[in-house]
């Protein structure tokens, strides 16, 4: 969906101008804003799917680093959290969220004891966060 709308800035102005956007722009926003629109299952897993991508791109260099930071990181959890909230029990997100939430904690926890967590790599082999980040 991004591709389209970057590849054709002509279109993509106006089409974004008659619908009152301005500014900053991606495929969320218009995913969460046909939503509000219009609350429908389709466009809920289209936004799960979307935040998952997000969320897996994030953690794809973990242990070494996490690719957002960990505001913006605990930000696509919450709203992962939100959506899937939404759709009701959903047996292919389940698992996806828990072990989101299981990293988000792990990794804030790193982040407020980062004085005292000498080497992150090495707190994380006395931790499952390996686990949990292959499992994202």
């Amino acid at each position: 969906m991004e591709q389209f709308f970057y590849s054709n800035k002509k279109l993509t102005s106006s089409f974004v101008k008659r619908i009152g956007v301005e500014g900053f722009f991606d495929a969320l926003f218009f995913l969460e804003t046909a939503h509000r629109i219009k609350p429908d299952n389709n466009c809920l897993s289209l936004i799960l799917k979307n935040l998952e991508q997000s969320i897996r791109y994030g953690t794809h260099e973990l242990p070494t680093g996490l690719m957002y930071d960990l505001e913006y990181f605990e930000e696509l959890v919450i709203k992962f959290k939100y959506y899937f909230k939404q759709i009701g029990k959903s047996e292919k997100w389940s698992l996806f969220k828990k072990n989101c939430l299981d990293l988000l904690r792990h990794l804030k926890y790193f982040e407020k004891n980062k004085l005292d967590c000498i080497d992150f790599e090495e707190d994380v082999s006395k931790t499952n966060i390996e686990e949990l980040v292959d499992s994202v």
